[in-house]
């Protein structure tokens, strides 16, 4: 019997252990991407830019039938939350409507249908031009936030600390974006959630401490990585997630993946971002690692329409798990030095290259503004926080990635 498909949208670097899996779990693939990958033989690649979800809907209609996809799971980027509304719709699959599709990919109508509903966020402004920008900074203190409304992964974000860089960073968020708004800069410890909604039902699969490198990469907002489980108070991290789940209620979302950003400041928990997909693609794997769950086999469940197995969704372990990025001077990559056999160090998970595979000599590396930007990380794992850290540490110094 001829194993159905399921749709995959939207995917980004370092997704392929996660779709590896959803093969073990008994599908093929049919991926609408804008980035080329390595694919098996019976699965299937649509190459195409994901803003062109008409085209995508006009191939779909002509060329494929409906009993060949069993459902659609958006993975990685903005645009595949749209495209996979879209695709949902038409298939009559269960996920995000179109129009909260359109709320999880505009930040500016995201924050303001939160702010009505009195879930706190930051204090927000849509700029339609640079003169516009420079009007509304007056209703800010620097520093300040400038950010694209569509896009993941801090590109085009920069934090503006004097009026003397208001062109840099209006142009900095221009590069990807021309829809663009302004934020109050919040300060306090950053997380990470993901749920997954079945039926109305929330479970929390996943909770993470995010590491930001402010003061090195000033101005720009630099993630590390994840640390799990979280450091917080009990009391912290219940006000995180019931805050979380109460705009996941406002968002009226019935069946689909949630992963939202959130900040405790000294006034209380605020929600940054909110985001119909799966969180990047090693999110699945450390809240597998930490806590037991699995948001991957779980959002397959919900795709296919079906209640999610109890062992995917329910937290039934706490191990340290750690993740982080590696960071090296800027220059044309030479080549990568070990000091010892780091497979062979205590709490060794693993080490990967950021997009799959060893950068080429001379390719130009370092410059380090957002998320797409990174180039290696590795994951470690320990019995405790602490000791997953430190585990992670001593790894990366015997990692010697190397430039000229």
């Amino acid at each position: 019997m001829k194993r159905k498909k399921i749709i995959i949208t939207g995917v980004g670097g370092g997704i392929e252990e996660g779709l590896k899996f959803i093969k073990l779990n008994g599908f093929d693939l049919f991926i609408i991407s804008e980035r080329d990958l390595r694919i098996d033989a019976n699965d299937e690649q649509l190459f195409i830019s994901l803003d062109e979800i008409d085209k995508i809907k006009f191939y779909l209609k002509k060329h494929r039938k409906k009993d060949e996809f069993a459902g659609v799971i958006p993975f990685g980027f903005e645009k595949g939350v749209k495209l996979s509304a879209h695709i949902s719709k038409m298939y009559r699959f269960p996920g995000l409507s179109i129009k909260q599709a359109e709320l999880f990919t505009n930040k500016y109508l995201m924050y303001t249908l939160l702010s009505s509903k009195q879930i706190p966020v930051p204090r927000t402004m849509k700029v339609d031009s640079f003169e516009d920008f420079k009007s509304k900074t007056k209703h800010f203190e620097y520093p300040f936030v400038i950010k694209p409304v569509d896009c993941a992964g801090a590109r085009g974000v920069r934090k503006v600390r004097n009026e003397g860089e208001l062109l840099e960073s209006y142009s900095h968020a221009r590069t990807v974006s021309n829809n663009i708004i302004i934020q109050e800069f919040l300060k306090g410890s950053e997380h990470s959630i993901e749920a997954i909604v079945s039926n109305n039902q929330i479970y929390i699969t996943g909770f993470s401490d995010r590491i930001y490198l402010y003061k090195k990469y000033n101005p720009f907002f630099v993630e590390q990585g994840d640390v799990l489980p979280t450091n917080l108070s009990q009391e912290k991290y219940k006000n995180l997630c019931k805050l979380f789940v109460s705009a996941i209620n406002i968002l009226k979302i019935k069946n689909g993946v949630v992963k939202g950003d959130l900040i405790y400041t000294c006034d209380g928990p605020k929600i940054i971002e909110m985001a119909g997909r799966l969180g990047s693609p090693n999110f699945w794997k450390l809240n597998n690692m930490a806590y037991g769950t699995n948001s991957i086999v779980a959002a397959i469940y919900v795709a296919l329409g079906k209640v999610p197995r109890k062992k995917d969704v329910f937290i039934s372990k706490s191990i340290g798990v750690t993740f982080k990025c590696i960071f090296f001077k800027n220059g044309f990559y030479k080549d990568i030095k070990y000091k010892s056999n780091i497979s062979k160090m205590p709490g060794f998970v693993e080490f990967r290259w950021w997009k799959g595979s060893e950068p080429k000599q001379n390719t130009y590396l370092g410059d380090f503004k957002n998320l797409s930007d990174m180039v290696a990380f590795v994951i470690t794992k320990g019995n405790s926080r602490k000791e997953s850290n430190i585990n992670c540490d001593n790894i990366i110094k015997k990692i010697k990635i190397r430039t000229i």
